[in-house]
């Protein structure tokens, strides 16, 4: 042991244990003990959190303003400063336009917004859970028109599509494993690829397109998504500390998607 020291300030920002730190840190016996928040069958899922970033589930107004009662405590036992212009609030449900009592942290009202963004994820307000991907459209072209106009003057269609593949589709299959497409949002996410190959090899035709797809290994995103779904699946099930509860839950999610 050593002697006492004072923190003077956080974890770094981009440290390897910097993630650690903070979870070793943050207190979640508070709600679990609670037993406030939403859970998943015996799993509590009422607080995720992924370094400073947090989000708190829960099923009523009153059972949310209890959770951040409990974080509003434990601030103050700890020193801990939430950012309340940074902390929000969003309502999914049937009554997700409805308005409603404000919920407070620390004393300040939150804002109600129509969309939050989680580790690079924006989940939208809405009668279900759904997601946005306008920014993945931008990122995407972004990444593209950079890798374009770069290399337009080498000629080589390869390098271009291997570079393609390694720097603008991750961008598109980002979480895909846990976000839940809709048919819409896998037509209009794929017409990027489409729309990627005819500039990169200044075709027009899509029996042209689909054969180039087909010769680099360009599957539709759909086929992609169902893979990475499958293979995330087939690794839950495999870990030894996987209970029951988690087995049963991937076995209903490969037995919906057939």
């Amino acid at each position: 042991m050593s002697s006492p020291f004072s923190v003077r300030a956080g974890v770094r920002q981009g440290g390897i244990l910097s993630l650690v730190l903070f979870a070793v840190c943050v207190d979640m016996h508070r709600l679990k003990s609670a037993n406030i928040g939403c859970k998943i069958f015996d799993i509590y899922c009422g607080c995720l959190l992924y370094a400073d970033d947090i989000v708190l589930l829960a099923h009523t107004l009153k059972s949310m303003q209890q959770m951040l009662n409990i974080c509003t405590e434990f601030g103050v036992d700890y020193d801990v400063k939430f950012n309340d212009t940074k902390s929000v609030a969003m309502r999914v449900g049937p009554r997700f336009n409805v308005a409603c009592k404000s919920l407070e942290l620390d004393g300040k009202a939150l804002r109600f917004v129509d969309c939050v963004k989680y580790l690079r994820v924006n989940i939208l307000a809405w009668h279900h859970f759904k997601c946005s991907f306008e920014h993945v459209k931008l990122k995407f072209f972004r990444a593209f028109n950079c890798i374009y106009t770069k290399i337009k003057a080498d000629g080589s269609e390869i390098n271009t599509v291997e570079l393609f593949k390694s720097y603008c589709l991750p961008h598109i299959t980002y979480a895909c494993e846990a976000i839940p497409f809709s048919k819409t949002d896998i037509h209009r996410l794929d017409n990027l690829i489409v729309r990627a190959v005819c500039r990169i090899f200044n075709v027009c035709s899509r029996e042209n397109v689909d054969c180039l797809r087909r010769y680099f290994d360009l599957p539709r995103l759909g086929d992609i998504i169902e893979r990475r779904k499958y293979r995330f699946i087939d690794q839950l099930i495999g870990l030894d500390h996987c209970n029951g509860v988690l087995r049963s839950m991937a076995y209903f999610t490969v037995s919906s998607a057939l």
